[in-house]
Parts: structure tokens; sequence; C-alpha cells
């Protein structure tokens, strides 16, 4: 009907208006435990500067991975693209699962093989293993490492709203001293760090490597440091690996509906 001109008859079936509610103290108390129409605001303007900064801190950290990249040359086995993967499927197939699909369901829906999903993430996931080379090897030169303390710092740091609840308190603590809440804090602690050390060295203003060669090698900042090679992973491989996996099952399982309802 390119090009043509065509005559159309609507009905009108009926016409609707929004009606908002008041910007007051009333609509604020019904967002949570706010009290008044300030507070709601403070804590949205709270939570956007927040994203914000932590938008442009990973940003700062990206780039300067793109940076380190462009000079860099990577040697690594292929099986470890093989291990990235393993990963990026166990994350597609949670992804499926928590959509309310089986994974043989899924396969047959889209007339896929397990293999063919594997070979479509190969790209992502070489690209995904270039970039946490890159940031270990910084984060091993530049001598960052999370000891106890700063665990520790940012543990009293997330629990003291539960001061009042001590079961709840020791729950808390004991989360993020083990298994993957202290994964999970240790890996926020570690890129906290790596972010801090790039903008010093953007600003001109990074520390003396030799004396933080000193510091690292003594036994008790040994004992005390976190594993970097498992945070970087957790950091950075997890984040893209789900990235990835969120944007394609989304795709993926919204084709197989639509394709349900057509049949």
């Amino acid at each position: 009907m390119a090009g043509r001109e065509a005559t159309f008859t609507v009905t009108v079936l009926n016409v609707r208006s929004r009606n908002l509610p008041p910007l007051d103290d009333e609509l604020a108390k019904l967002e949570g435990t706010f009290e008044t129409l300030e507070e709601l605001r403070n804590s949205i303007r709270e939570e956007l500067q927040n994203n914000a900064e932590g938008e442009a801190k990973n940003q700062l950290v990206e780039d300067m991975i793109d940076d380190l990249l462009a000079e860099a040359t990577l040697v690594y086995p292929p099986a470890a693209v093989e291990v990235e993967i393993d990963g990026m499927m166990d994350n597609f197939k949670n992804q499926v699962t928590r959509a309310g699909w089986s994974w043989e369901d899924f396969l047959q829906l889209q007339s896929v093989q397990e293999e063919k999903l594997r070979e479509n993430f190969r790209v992502g996931a070489e690209e995904q293993l270039k970039r946490q080379l890159a940031l270990r090897q910084f984060i091993f030169d530049e001598k960052l490492r999370v000891s106890e303390e700063d665990i520790d710092a940012v543990i009293d740091q997330r629990v003291s709203q539960f001061s009042d609840n001590e079961a709840l308190l020791q729950g808390m603590r004991d989360y993020y001293k083990s298994g993957p809440g202290f994964d999970m804090l240790s890996s926020e602690v570690l890129m906290e760090k790596t972010y801090e050390r790039i903008k010093a060295v953007l600003a001109g203003e990074a520390p003396d490597l030799v004396e933080l060669e000193a510091v690292v090698e003594t036994p008790e900042a040994e004992a005390a440091e976190a594993p970097a090679d498992e945070l970087v992973e957790v950091a950075e491989a997890s984040a893209e690996a789900e990235e990835v996996a969120d944007a394609s099952v989304e795709e993926s399982v919204e084709e197989s509906a639509e394709e349900t309802e057509a049949e």
C-alpha cells in the first residue's frame, strides 16, 4: 500500500486520562519507610547519584582494559576459552530455567543443538577471557590486594543497619565471611581498589610499586590476602557472562513465546 491513498473508519471505544496522585507526604509514605516527600526525593537523588557513579567507575575500568588490550600480547590455552563457554552455558541454562522452561524443551522449541549454542558463545567467551587476563595482570602489577581489614571494614558498614537485631547481625557477618558472600564482597573491594588505582595513575599520583612490593611480600600480608585470581573471575567473568546470557535468553524466550502463541 506504499504511496497509495486509503480511507480508514475508526470507532473510539473509550477515552481515558491518567489521574496522578499529588506529590505530597502521603504519596511518600506509600513508597516505603518515608515520612515526608523530601525524604523520598533525597532517597531517589542518592540512588541516582550512586548509580551514575557506579556506571562511571565501571566505564573507567573498562576503558583501561581496552587500552591495555590495544598494546598487549596475550597467550592462553584453547581450553581456557572452553572453560569460559562452560560458565556462559551454565548461566544461560539458569536463565532459561528461571524463565519457566526446561532446558530440553527450550532446545526443542528453538530447533537448536547444545553444541550450536556453545559456538554462539565462543566469540564473547574469548573476548571475556582476554579482558579478565588484562585486568588480572594490572592488579598483579599494581600490587593490589584485599586484606582482612578491608573486608571487616566493609562488613561493618553493610551490617550496621541490623545493629538492633543481634541474631540477624551475626547471620549477615557469617554470610560475608565465607562462601558466595565472601567472594562477592571481596571482588567488590578489589574492584574499588582497582578503580582508585586507575584514577591515581591517570592523575600521576600512583604509589611507589617498590614500596608496595615490600609490603605485599611480608608473611602477614600474604596470609591476610584474598586470592586475586578468583576475585577477578567473580567480578569480571560472572557479570559479563550473565549479561550475555540475560540478553540471549530474553530474545530466545520471547521468540519461543511468539511461536507458541502463533501455533
